[in-house]
């Protein structure tokens, strides 16, 4: 998220936590003089299911003015519908809001996603989430042919 100080100020971006400067390090990079986040490899829900990546506002904590409401303003494309994803209001959690996703028609995703101090009424920014689907299973497991199991007693 790029604050607007830019214009009058030099801003330096960084970020901390997991994936970042701990465990998996690395995972997330970011440039320090633009504030362009980079995921460096996929990311494995299995491994771990989610990653907190929280903007704060240097106002008065617990303030209206470090208040901040994140929104997807847009996604592209908007199949199979326009709201593919979902954001938490005030984390900025972004869920997946559909059954499955099809990695073979819709193969990446991008999300303009605002955030705003003020509850989400004041001074905003804007950010480019870029979504690439990397591993897809929608069809449910089948058996081809018909499956016989077999039950040993053992003895006690």
């Amino acid at each position: 998220i790029r604050s607007e100080l830019h214009k009058v100020k030099r801003i330096h971006y960084s970020i901390t936590g997991p994936g970042a400067d701990q465990p998996p390090v690395g995972l997330f990079t970011i440039t320090r003089n633009t504030g362009h986040l980079y995921v460096t490899q996929e990311l494995d829900r299995e491994k771990q299911d989610k990653y907190m990546v929280k903007a704060t506002d240097a106002d008065e904590p617990d303030s209206d003015n470090s208040n901040i409401r994140y929104r997807i303003s847009s996604q592209e494309p908007e199949e199979p519908s326009p709201s593919v994803f979902v954001i938490n209001p005030v984390t900025g959690v972004i869920t997946v809001n559909a059954e499955a996703l099809d990695r073979q028609k819709y193969p990446q995703y991008t999300l303009l996603v605002e955030a705003a101090d003020m509850a989400g009424e004041g001074l905003t920014e804007q950010v480019k989430v870029i979504i690439t689907v990397s591993a897809n299973n929608n069809n449910p497991s089948v058996f081809t042919q018909p499956a016989r199991f077999q039950v040993l007693e053992q003895d006690p």
